[in-house]
């Protein structure tokens, strides 16, 4: 006797439809995760002409607060410079990766560092004199990592987006048929 196999027209059932929305939705969220922590900092430093200023160092020192049961560290600094002679303050550390906490080591880094400028100076955008950073070096660094994660989240988002408006249109078509 010879089996003769069937192929199954069900459609999925309505958690196939939550997991494809679900997976939509993360994915959109990874994206927004990496445009807004890591690509517009990169944009904005390299829309900045950036031209090294001198400055006065009113204070700068190494914070440290508790993250989720870690020590995190973050340079908490704070300058006055002219330009044209309009006078102007600032607290910014840097563009991009800058702003966020680092190590210990790296926060002392940074504060050495900066001490030992002399003359000191601090980086100002030409085009905006109000806008100046202590750092320059790693403003706008996007990493391997950011990459990485705007793929995956870029994957999830579109394979998402299109498995759920598959599943939308199958459910509008198979309700009219």
């Amino acid at each position: 006797m010879r089996k003769t196999w069937t192929v199954s027209e069900t459609t999925p059932g309505w958690m196939a439809h939550v997991v494809t929305f679900v997976v939509f939705v993360l994915g959109g969220g990874i994206l927004a995760y990496a445009i807004v922590n890591d690509y517009l900092p990169a944009i904005e430093a390299k829309r900045a002409q950036l031209r090294q200023t001198p400055a006065t160092l009113n204070s700068i020192e190494v914070t440290e607060r508790r993250v989720d049961g870690r020590d995190v560290f973050n340079v908490a600094v704070d300058f006055s410079y002219t330009i044209d002679g309009v006078g102007y303050d600032s607290t910014r550390l840097g563009f991009g990766k800058t702003k966020w906490p680092g190590s210990r080591r790296w926060a002392e880094g940074v504060v050495a560092e900066a001490k030992q400028r002399e003359p000191f100076f601090v980086y100002a955008d030409a085009r905006s004199p109000s806008r100046a950073v202590l750092l320059d070096e790693t403003s706008g660094v996007i990493s391997p990592a950011t990459y990485l994660i705007t793929i995956v989240g870029g994957a999830f988002f579109l394979l998402g987006g299109w498995s759920t408006l598959a599943s939308a249109f199958g459910a509008i078509r198979g309700t009219r048929g």
